[in-house]
Order: structure tokens, then sequence, then C-alpha cells
């Protein structure tokens, strides 16, 4: 099993959608960014930092502006979210990231989040599964198990992070 953004379930597996998130933008609370709206001028002229590992999270994002003929500044390629935190804690960047992980770690952090100033559809985020698994007792009983749980979180996550979202300026 694995949990994962798609917007179609390829034909060799089986899925059911836990939830859609939007992208957030955080950043730590001394950003000079802090006490005001993010607008896209702000957001365009202000350093990034980029996840590099666990696949593209940024190519929407990217090929969005690239449309326009704009981009980000890049400040930063770090490997996991965590060094992507620790960095954001003692810099001036932003992160651009699912709201759902900006509510978990401004929950934990001294960071702020705000909305990303660019109009994108939301990630749909599935449990999928390869089809040999699809009518197996042992996995179906795995997967009801899961399936709630991670549902759970992520819901709870993102109904967190609408409300930081909608307490910032």
């Amino acid at each position: 099993m694995v949990t994962t953004i798609t917007d179609a379930i390829p034909e060799n597996l089986h899925g059911t959608m836990m939830a859609e998130d939007q992208l957030a933008v955080i950043f730590n609370s001394t950003h000079p960014l802090a006490s005001q709206p993010l607008l896209i001028d702000q957001y365009l002229s202000a350093k990034h930092i980029l996840i590099s590992g666990g696949g593209d999270k940024d190519s929407l994002i990217d090929r969005a502006l690239a449309s326009s003929g704009r981009e980000r500044k890049v400040f930063a390629h770090v490997p996991f979210f965590q060094s992507a935190i620790e960095l954001l804690l003692t810099t001036n960047s932003l992160l651009t990231t699912p709201l759902h992980i900006a509510a978990d770690f401004a929950q934990r952090n001294d960071l702020q989040i705000r909305r990303l100033p660019l109009d994108l559809k939301p990630h749909q985020y599935y449990l999928l599964w390869h089809a040999k698994h699809h009518q197996d007792p042992e996995h179906q009983w795995f997967r009801e198990l899961c399936f709630p749980l991670l549902k759970g979180h992520l819901e709870k996550m993102i109904d967190q992070g609408m409300t930081l979202l909608h307490t910032s300026k």
C-alpha cells in the first residue's frame, strides 16, 4: 500500500481517495512577511526552499509561474521536510507545501502559514494498492484498519491548517 497524490488511479492499482488538500506557504514568525498578507510579487521576490526527496512536489507551481513568464528564487534544495523546517527557522525563506504538512509543522515550531498566492487545483490524496492484493482477505483487513486512521489524520491536519490560514494576516 501507498499513500500518494494522484489525479487518476493507474490500471494495475486499486485505491480510494482520502482527502483533497491545497498548497500553502510557511515561513518563520520573524520573517519580514509575517506582519502582512502574502501577495504574488512578495512570493516571487522571496527566497524559496525546495524539497528534492520523495518525488516532484514543485513542478506544478513552477509550470504555473513559467506560463506567465515568472519564476521563484530558489535559495536551497534540501532532501527532507525536517531539513527544510530547520532552515526555515533560521533564515528568511519560504517553503510551499501541502496545507496538512504546513499545519503539522506550524503547531510544533514558530512558523506562520499563508495562502499560496496562485490559483492551483487541490491535491487529491489516495490510498493505493496493487491489483494482485485487491481480493486478499488479509490485505482487505489491513486496508480497512489503516484507511480511517490515515484519512482521519489527514482531515484533522487540513482542518487545523484551514483554521491557521483564517487566523493569519
